[in-house]
């Protein structure tokens, strides 16, 4: 299974493909089911975050890629990226690397924020191999092995995430 999807922030027709497509082509139902779950979060995380303080529609990609037992699935978004202002409990703005740790941990005490949560969640049962975040100028990487932060001049405008996991981990 490799599929790109492409969409904007303009209307949600782009995730509807997404999901019908998937449901479509697979017999395994219930990893297509962990893999629309996540999805669902990361898109509703690009409909709601990313276009708070750019006054443009904001593109989105959804790459899904089965690679031998593990399936690679990558969300790129060409929004406001994470802010380093993410919690008002920092008066100073935040290195994007942290600020990327702390919104996986974000939430606004009305169910919003857990998307990124549910996905490290996953890595930690070890249903996942790993997340990546990078945003603006930070990358966020968590695995079984443990996390990892990075600083660069930049890494995406915008943010992208990627998450693997392992075709057996829903049987």
């Amino acid at each position: 299974m490799n599929l790109v999807f492409h969409g904007t922030t303009k209307d949600r027709s782009g995730v509807d493909k997404v999901f019908s497509n998937l449901m479509d082509d697979s017999q395994n139902y219930s990893l297509v089911a962990v893999i629309l779950t996540s999805i669902s979060e990361l898109l509703d995380n690009v409909y709601q975050h990313a276009v708070m303080s750019v006054s443009k529609d904001v593109n989105w990609k959804l790459e899904i890629e089965s690679k031998s037992s593990e399936i690679h699935i990558s969300v790129v978004d060409d929004g406001c990226g994470i802010p380093s202002n993410i919690s008002q409990k920092y008066q100073e703005e935040l290195d994007d690397s942290f600020a990327i740790k702390l919104a996986i941990g974000y939430s606004t005490g009305n169910g919003r924020g857990l998307g990124l949560f549910s996905i490290q969640s996953r890595v930690q049962n070890k249903q996942f191999e790993n997340i990546e975040i990078s945003s603006l100028h930070g990358r966020y990487r968590f695995s079984s092995q443990g996390e990892e932060t990075l600083s660069s001049a930049a890494f995406v405008q915008g943010t992208e995430v990627r998450f693997v996991l392992r075709e057996d981990s829903t049987k």
